[in-house]
């Protein structure tokens, strides 16, 4: 289960986070997806595998009781935990990234970290920095944040489930009608913080794959309200509660209905061709059983730009059968470019004629 070259971790990794069967469980899910530059291999210096792992283990301790604590103090608290800690600052920020990846499935720091390279355009890019502000919460906070506005809220049919237009563009933000609107395909990210952002430049729509760890979230939020405080969540290892809700919600109610087929072939076929990214939890539809009656109806804060982003661009997006383009010279757009080509012509005609006058 663990890709070559990599260390195990025992399950109890987790415990000191949060309880023993959630442990067991999200390690088993998010570990193989842990192979890029925050693994802990084994290096040419030989430091140990238990070594780090108390570093984790410290980190995520810390993290949860110290929401409000810096990353110097946190490194500062991770060195003083081992008498005999020989770990350089680099080091120890690979321990800590892993932490928060445990906790939040989010890179902290830049992915390249070691090169100092900074990341793409069109990928999520907030990041922990150094400084007595820039707390572990106002970290997460910059990381997961409401999108609603009151411009949106009130002009957008996603603004609110009371909307005109709301019910319509839900459904027109089925995964097979983005595909066939935009073009795109579909890719998988392991990061929470990208899910739903559309990638100009490579030409796809990310979408996070690890539902068990979504369904975990609403197992150790469970009681506290949507709108908890962000610091509350964090103390029970945990992401906010709306936020889970929110990407559930979109995975398995927007995007990939059960009730429809088309929605699930290509659910099947995406998962198919991630090469087992893909957690096998995201076709268990028990969303219903994880939320609160009155949760489902909580609309959209964190994804609502992304959705309405979505929405916007395959409505513009020239269709792609002929009959679609056909039609397509009749669409609202244009017909206010052919009004404003008449009011001009007759603007136009006015001044000749007045000349000839």
């Amino acid at each position: 289960m663990v890709a070559a070259g990599l260390v195990a971790f025992p399950k109890s990794i987790l415990a000191c986070a949060i309880q023993d069967d959630a442990a067991r469980l999200l390690f088993e899910v998010l570990q193989p997806s842990f192979s890029g530059p925050w693994s802990f291999q084994k290096d040419a210096h030989g430091y140990s595998p238990a070594f780090r792992e108390q570093e984790v283990q410290s980190a995520l301790r810390q993290l949860r009781s110290h929401p409000s604590t810096t990353k110097e103090a946190l490194r500062t608290f991770i060195r003083g935990t081992r008498e005999d800690s020989v770990s350089t600052n680099a080091q120890i920020d690979k321990s800590i990234a892993f932490a928060v990846r445990l906790m939040l499935m989010v890179n902290c720091f830049y992915p390249d970290h070691d090169s100092g390279k900074i990341p793409e355009e069109g990928r999520a890019r907030v990041f922990w920095m150094d400084g007595p502000q820039n707390t572990f919460s106002a970290f997460t906070g910059n990381m997961f944040h409401s999108t609603l506005t009151e411009a949106i809220r009130i002009n957008h049919p996603l603004g609110h489930h009371r909307n005109p237009g709301y019910s319509q563009a839900i459904l027109n933000l089925r995964a097979r009608k983005l595909t066939e609107a935009l073009g795109v395909p579909f890719a998988p990210t392991n990061s929470l913080a990208e899910h739903l952002e559309f990638d100009e430049r490579r030409r796809r729509i990310y979408i996070f794959h690890h539902a068990g760890f979504l369904k975990h979230q609403l197992q150790l939020t469970k009681g506290l309200s949507p709108d908890n405080d962000l610091e509350g969540c964090i103390r029970r290892g945990a992401v906010p509660r709306r936020l889970a809700i929110e990407v559930l919600l979109s995975l398995q109610v927007v995007l990939f209905p059960l009730d429809e087929d088309k929605s699930m072939n290509l659910l099947n076929q995406i998962m198919a061709e991630s090469n087992g990214k893909f957690d096998p939890e995201t076709k268990t539809y028990d969303f219903v059983s994880l939320v609160e009656e009155d949760e489902m109806k909580i609309g959209f804060h964190y994804l609502l730009n992304r959705l309405a982003y979505l929405h916007d661009r395959a409505a513009e997006a020239p269709p792609t059968s002929r009959i679609g383009h056909y039609l397509h010279p009749w669409t609202h757009r244009h017909m206010v470019m052919l009004t404003a080509v008449g009011i001009l012509a007759a603007f136009v005609g006015g001044v000749e004629f007045a000349k000839g006058g």
